[in-house]
C-alpha cells in the first residue's frame, strides 16, 4: 500500500488519535480481563462476557446522539473535547486499580466505551470528508489495520504488565492522543442547524429507521455487525479458554492476542492491493466462508487438545500441539480483516453527504446490539452447560449462513 495519505495533515493526526484511543481501550480492558481470569477463575467465563457487554453497551445507548453531534458540530473540536474526557477517566482509573474493585473497574470500562461511542461516528465521517473517493479503501485499510496493531500492543501489555505501569501508559497515551487531535483540520458538521434529540431511546429508534431506509447501507451494516459479533465472541473466550480449558498461562493469551491482531491487520492492509481502490464486496462472501471453516477447525482442535495438570507456558503449549490452534486463529483473523474493510468503505461511499455521521452511528448501534447479544448469548449458553469449543462450532455454522446471505444480497446491489 502506497504511503500517500500518511504524509498529509488530512489523515495522519486522525490515525494517531484513533491508534492511541484503541490502544488505551484494549490496554485497560485486557488488564481487567486478566485480573478476572487469574484471580476469579471460578467465575471467569461468565464475568468475561459481562465485562465485554459493559464495554459495548454504550454503543447501543449513545450512538444516535453521537451521530447527531458529529453532523451538527465541528468534528475536530469534538475530538479534542473527547480526548480531555479520556484523560480524566484514566486518571481516576489509577485510583480504582489500586482498590482492585472489579465492579468499579467495570464501570470505568463502561466510561471508556462511552468515550469511544462518541468518537466512532466522527472517525468514519471524517474519512469521506477529508479524503478523496479513491483514497477511501486506503484510509479504511490504515484505520482498521492500525487499530489491530494497537490491539496487539495494548492487549499484550494489559495482560502482562503490573498495574502501576498500565496506569502510567494509559494516561501518557491519552495525552498523546489529545496532542494529535489538535492537528486535525477543521471539519464543520454538514448540518449546523440540526436539532439534537435528547430522548436517547427515541433517537436510537429514529436512527435505526434511517439506516434501514437505505437498502444497500442496511445490508452493509448487517454484514459489518457479524464481524463485530465474531470478534467479541472469539476475543472474549480466549481468556477463560486459556485459563480453564487449555490450562496455559498469560504468555499464551498474549501470544493469541498478537496472532489475532496481526492477522486482522494483514487482512485489512491487503484490501487496497487486492481491490486496487475499487469499492466492491465481491470477495466478502468468500471471506465469510473462510471464517466459518477456521471456526470449525478451532472447535475440532480444542476438543482434541489434552492439557497438562499445571498452567503451561508458551513453549510447552506449542510443543504439545498448540501450533495448529495458533495457525488456525491467525488465518481466521486474516479472513476477518479482508471481510470488514469493503463493507465500511461501501457504507461511507453510499451514504448521503449530510447524514454520514448518523449512518455510522446507526451502524454502531446495530453493531453494538449484535455484540451485546452475542456476549449475552454466550454467557447463557455457558451457564446451561455449553463448552467454549461448542461456541466455536456454533460460530462456524452461523458464518456459512452469513456468507450465503451476503452473496444473495450482493446480487441485489449489482
Amino acid at each position: 500500500m502506497s504511503p500517500g495519505i500518511l504524509k498529509t495533515r488530512r489523515f495522519l493526526p486522525l490515525l494517531i488519535v484513533q491508534f492511541f484511543g484503541a490502544f488505551n481501550d484494549n490496554l485497560f480492558k485486557n488488564a481487567l480481563m486478566a485480573f478476572i481470569a487469574y484471580r476469579m477463575a471460578a467465575r471467569a467465563d461468565m464475568l468475561a462476557n459481562v465485562v465485554a457487554g459493559l464495554f459495548i453497551l454504550p454503543f447501543f445507548l449513545f450512538s444516535a446522539t453521537a451521530g447527531q453531534l458529529a453532523d451538527k458540530y465541528d468534528r475536530a473540536r469534538i475530538t479534542r473535547i473527547l480526548k480531555i474526557v479520556e484523560m480524566l477517566l484514566l486518571l481516576f482509573a489509577g485510583v480504582v486499580f489500586y482498590m482492585q474493585n472489579v465492579w468499579l473497574l467495570s464501570l470505568l470500562l463502561f466510561g471508556l466505551g462511552t468515550h469511544s461511542t462518541f468518537f466512532g461516528p466522527i472517525k468514519y465521517a471524517l474519512l469521506p470528508q477529508l479524503l478523496a473517493k479513491d483514497e477511501l479503501i486506503q484510509g479504511n485499510g490504515y484505520i482498521e489495520g492500525s487499530t489491530y496493531i494497537s490491539i496487539i500492543i495494548g492487549s499484550v501489555l494489559g495482560t502482562l504488565l503490573p498495574v502501576p505501569a498500565v496506569v502510567g501508559i494509559l494516561v501518557s497515551c491519552a495525552a498523546v492522543g489529545y496532542a494529535a487531535s489538535r492537528f486535525i483540520p477543521p471539519a464543520p458538521g454538514p448540518r449546523p442547524h440540526l436539532a439534537v434529540n435528547r430522548n436517547l431511546f427515541r433517537e436510537t429508534m429514529h436512527n435505526i429507521r434511517l439506516v434501514h431506509s437505505l437498502p444497500t447501507i442496511w445490508r452493509c451494516i448487517l454484514g459489518a455487525t457479524w464481524f463485530w459479533m465474531v470478534g467479541t465472541l472469539v476475543l472474549t473466550q480466549l481468556f477463560p479458554l486459556a485459563s480453564s480449558v487449555l490450562h496455559v498461562g498469560k504468555s499464551v493469551i498474549a501470544f493469541f492476542l498478537v496472532l489475532f491482531s496481526i492477522g486482522v491487520a494483514i487482512g485489512t492492509l491487503s484490501c487496497n492491493k487486492l481491490l486496487r481502490g475499487a469499492i466492491t464486496m465481491r470477495f466478502v462472501p468468500w471471506t465469510a466462508v473462510g471464517m466459518g471453516v477456521c471456526a470449525f477447525a478451532l472447535h475440532a482442535l480444542t476438543e482434541r487438545y489434552t492439557p497438562n495438570g499445571e498452567l503451561a507456558g508458551l513453549g510447552i503449549f506449542l510443543a504439545a500441539g498448540g501450533w495448529g490452534f495458533a495457525l488456525t486463529l491467525f488465518i481466521f483473523a486474516i479472513f476477518s480483516g479482508l471481510y470488514i474493510v469493503p463493507l465500511n468503505a461501501m457504507m461511507q461511499n453510499r451514504a448521503p453527504h449530510d447524514i454520514v455521521a448518523r449512518v455510522i452511528a446507526g451502524n454502531n448501534i446495530v453493531n453494538a446490539l449484535g455484540m451485546v447479544s452475542i456476549a449475552a448469548l454466550s454467557a447463557v449458553l455457558l451457564g446451561i452447560g455449553f463448552t467454549i469449543s461448542e461456541l466455536f462450532l456454533m460460530l462456524s455454522v452461523a458464518s456459512i449462513f452469513v456468507a450465503v446471505f451476503i452473496a444473495r444480497q450482493r446480487r441485489k446491489d449489482a
